[in-house]
């Protein structure tokens, strides 16, 4: 597995988009060896994982295959950064970094065996029981905050899956986990939009979406309030604030805003190539952000200025 391009993919969890529902299982894969150990194990085992990641359901699925091996199975493990310092530095496919889910090992893998198949039932990523103490500390302290930060890391390379042997306690054959395209289909995902009331407080209109890989993208993200107005909507959100956010360590931090758009020749540009519909006029009350994003775990927000309500449209563009 060399497959290391880029995804960009629209999580769930706030926005009715049936027609992506097939895409709320990701498959991540890997070809597991002791070459890939840190130091390499002397060892003439093979093996090869998959895990399923279901954003519906947030549950994590794990199948192995392995054989070969110097000794009998002791453990099996997904490894993730869960320290500050590793948070850190954690270069994609490349490194060292702790235990992170399922203390001990995944529930009932096979242990004292040379050769196996382990097809693991999927368990919940918002149990804090499901990941090791450190990694639960160093990434949210909460269930929910270790999913998105191990989501982060499944996409952008800083996973791996370790099997542990008698021998070679500190793991025999290793792979680092990649994101699987969806085979059946030759097309890719190049904008998702919603449309909704957009009220206060828990009533704003907030689109999730992770950018996956090892390189970055540039994504064009609008709240169209006055415009719909042209298209025959009636209530539209007269004067939209737009918020990105990142998820960093299951801490929601803003990195870019956008009030009004300005007339951005830039945003403009970037509409028109990938086949947006243009604001209304250069003043609008529209609002708007182009921005460059590393691989991660992002959310918009289109929340009224002043707290006023109405019809606004979130819409996430991947600029070429």
């Amino acid at each position: 597995m060399k497959n290391r391009s880029t995804v960009l993919w629209i999580l769930l969890p706030f926005l009715m988009l049936g027609g992506l529902a097939r895409a709320a299982v990701l498959h991540f894969h890997a070809d597991l060896s002791p070459a890939n150990e840190i130091p390499p194990t002397v060892s003439t085992g093979t093996g090869m994982a998959d895990v399923y990641y279901d954003s519906n359901a947030h549950t994590l699925q794990v199948n192995i295959t392995w054989s070969g091996l110097a000794a009998g199975t002791t453990a099996a493990h997904i490894h993730a950064p869960g320290t500050a310092a590793t948070i850190a530095s954690a270069v994609p496919f490349n490194g060292t970094w702790g235990v992170a889910t399922q203390s001990g090992t995944f529930t009932g893998f096979p242990t004292g065996v040379t050769a196996g198949t382990y097809t693991g039932a999927p368990y919940s990523l918002l149990s804090t029981a499901n990941y090791t103490t450190g990694y639960v500390a160093a990434n949210g302290a909460t269930g929910a905050a270790a999913e998105a930060a191990l989501l982060t890391y499944l996409l952008t390379g800083k996973t791996y899956l370790n099997v542990h042997t008698s021998v070679n306690t500190g793991g025999e054959i290793k792979g680092y986990l990649q994101y699987v395209a969806d085979s059946t289909s030759n097309t890719k995902l190049i904008n998702v939009s919603s449309r909704a009331q957009v009220g206060s407080g828990d009533g704003v209109l907030i689109a999730g979406f992770v950018v996956g890989g090892t390189d970055a993208r540039t994504v064009l993200i609008r709240a169209v309030g006055p415009t719909l107005g042209n298209y025959g909507v009636t209530g539209a959100l007269a004067d939209p604030q737009l918020d990105v956010t990142q998820a960093v360590a299951g801490v929601n931090v803003v990195i870019a805003s956008n009030d009004n758009w300005g007339g951005s020749t830039q945003v403009s540009a970037a509409a028109s190539a990938v086949g947006a519909f243009a604001f209304s006029s250069a003043t609008s009350k529209d609002a708007a952000v182009l921005v460059t994003l590393q691989p991660g775990v992002y959310s918009a927000k289109a929340s009224g200025v002043g707290g006023i309500s109405g019809i606004a449209l979130i819409e996430v563009y991947e600029v070429p």
